[in-house]
């Protein structure tokens, strides 16, 4: 899960190297994939812990 964080925020990187007039857009996309993946990590601590 870390190797795919990481991947993902490098590609951004490098995809907003390329294209400097969407470098919002980008840093939008890695605050959201990585808030959605400590959201659904969060999600599966809390129903760990029901059961």
């Amino acid at each position: 899960m870390v190797t795919d964080r990481c991947c993902s925020a490098g590609l951004i990187l490098v995809l907003s190297h390329l294209y400097p007039k969407y470098i919002l857009v980008f840093v939008l996309l890695a605050a959201l994939d990585l808030a959605s993946h400590y959201a659904q990590m969060y999600r599966f601590v809390v129903l760990a812990r029901r059961l």
